[in-house]
């Protein structure tokens, strides 16, 4: 029963940073921005979104 569901998340998410990036831009955009700046910035997608966050 600690084996299952430990398993799930670790599948799900197998890049921490772009999850984190991710989850703090769909809480303040939106989906359709979410890809937007995950695409022009998947790899500082924790840069701008606290950047974002504070302003």
């Amino acid at each position: 029963m600690g084996s299952i569901p430990e398993r799930e998340p670790e599948k799900r998410l197998p890049h921490p940073r772009k999850a984190a990036g991710a989850q703090i831009t769909q809480s303040r955009h939106g989906e359709y921005n979410l890809n937007l700046l995950t695409r022009n910035n998947w790899r500082a997608s924790l840069v701008p979104a606290a950047a974002l966050k504070s302003s």
